[in-house]
């Protein structure tokens, strides 16, 4: 039985040796941060009933959807009982500060990635095994899903993030150069529009998600040879490329200035990635 009023230390002393790892044992990165997320299991949902305890779960919560996600499985934050949690806790206070609020907001769509992604590996490896059956029914179910999800988070993504990173938000906390037309004209300023760190990792998780999320909707059509009819979807190649540009850019501006956040965040990122492999 776990002592509640060391959870918190239990939790964060993990991601304090998380910290110290990354760079020489990603093997045991996982196994801390595995650890991490089965003391919050066994806790449940009722642990976390308090501002701050709540707090420290959202602060980790994205750490265990990648982690899933690498793993190939559903996150248990996508459970009801957590998904309530989370909805019960927002408080209009996120407000004051827009990247935490956004933070939260681009949470509450990646709890459903892993469970989506592992789904259409488990499709994608079944057609595989035995491709003379007709999965066509089970495709447009997946792809009308992967859609919807697109839909969803594009949306999201244009009203919030976009708006957030253009050099004319009102979120822009921190003055321009006289010279900054120019300096943009030339190259000169290469990351004119992040607010700071936080904003950057939201705008390379952002625009990495895209990225994956048509790569899915790919896989299932490759995998089916479904690129007829409603659900016809090819890649915009330039969007393509500006989406992998911005993220690399997003991220180059978090390795410069935090190595704390640059840290998990590359760890995330090669998780992310990993199912391409």
């Amino acid at each position: 039985m776990l002592n509640y009023d060391l959870t918190p230390a239990r939790c964060v002393l993990p991601l304090y040796f998380n910290f110290l790892m990354i760079d020489h044992d990603i093997g045991q990165w996982n196994n801390l941060s595995r650890g991490s997320e089965a003391l919050v299991q066994e806790r449940g949902p009722i642990g976390f009933s308090s501002d701050f305890d709540r707090a420290m779960l959202e602060s980790q919560r994205a750490f265990f959807m990648i982690q899933d996600l690498s793993a190939g499985r559903d996150c248990f934050l996508a459970e009801p009982q957590w998904r309530a949690l989370f909805k019960a806790g927002k408080r209009s206070s996120d407000n004051s500060v827009p990247c935490i609020s956004l933070r939260n907001q681009l949470c509450d769509f990646l709890v459903d990635l892993p469970g989506l992604t592992s789904n259409i590996t488990a499709f994608v490896a079944r057609v595989s095994a035995a491709p003379e059956q007709d999965y066509r029914a089970h495709a447009l179910s997946l792809l009308s899903r992967v859609m919807s999800f697109k839909h969803d988070f594009e949306l999201w993504y244009q009203v919030n993030i976009d708006v957030l990173h253009q050099s004319d938000s009102p979120f822009w906390s921190h003055p321009k150069p006289r010279d900054y037309p120019e300096r943009i004209a030339s190259g000169l300023t290469a990351h004119p529009h992040y607010q700071g760190v936080l904003s950057a990792v939201l705008y390379c998780i952002s625009n990495s998600i895209l990225i994956q999320l048509d790569k899915l909707i790919i896989s299932v059509q490759q995998a089916c040879k479904s690129g007829d009819g409603p659900y016809l979807f090819k890649v915009n190649k330039e969007t393509y490329v500006q989406q992998q540009r911005r993220a690399r850019r997003a991220f180059n501006f978090v390795k410069g200035r935090s190595n704390v956040a640059s840290k998990p965040l590359a760890h995330g990122l090669r998780q992310f990635w990993s199912q391409d492999e």
